[in-house]
């Protein structure tokens, strides 16, 4: 939506319509991922996230034995020696598009990732990493785009969700159907399309 600032002054945009996104997302278009086995990507940052993501991989590793599983490891010091058999560190200097395009389900905190697997139709089990990404969170799973996990859930919490989805794809196809809904990968053009109205109405 567009709102006016409290002040009188300007207009604020907000809502999923005008999520602005890497123009790789926005060129991805529905994903449709045809391997028969599942691959669950995990995108949560940093530091002690990392170790979080670590936790949530082996969990699922332990509870699915068909799931291949990658962690992207960010700004992870090593990050690549830690990869196992069936749990993979990647790096992702040029985004996490191509990757998410792989992926049956990805883990991702309530940032910008979570917009980007919306608009590509990738399923999230969506786990707030700052008590800030709560809203977003609860937002997109009350509008049945996401799954969401508590900010204090376990990693046990986390896998026990993405298990479950592994397990469900009718559930898998309602929930990317309707995450497509909210974010279609077009906010960059409607906010640049909105600036341009009230650039207009500025010079009237």
């Amino acid at each position: 939506t567009m709102q006016r600032k409290p002040s009188g002054r300007g207009k604020v945009l907000s809502g999923t319509r005008f999520a602005v996104l890497d123009a790789a997302v926005s060129r991805s278009g529905a994903h449709v991922t045809s391997s028969r086995t599942p691959r669950v990507l995990i995108a949560l940052g940093g530091g002690p996230h990392a170790r979080r993501a670590q936790a949530i991989a082996n969990t699922i590793a332990l509870s699915d034995p068909r799931a291949e599983i990658r962690i992207a490891g960010g700004f992870v010091r090593g990050a690549a020696g830690r990869s196992t058999a069936r749990v993979r560190w990647i790096g992702s200097p040029r985004g996490l598009a191509s990757e998410l395009a792989r992926a049956t389900v990805a883990v991702v905190g309530g940032g910008v990732s979570l917009y980007e697997a919306a608009a590509m139709g990738v399923l999230t089990v969506s786990v707030p990493v700052v008590k800030s990404q709560v809203p977003t969170v609860l937002a997109f799973a009350k509008k049945h785009a996401a799954v969401a996990v508590p900010f204090s859930a376990t990693p046990k919490d986390a896998a026990s969700k993405v298990v479950d989805l592994l397990n469900n794809p009718a559930m898998r196809r309602a929930l990317t159907r309707r995450a497509r809904q909210i974010v279609d990968g077009r906010g960059a053009t409607r906010a640049a399309e909105a600036v341009a109205r009230l650039a207009a109405g500025d010079r009237r």
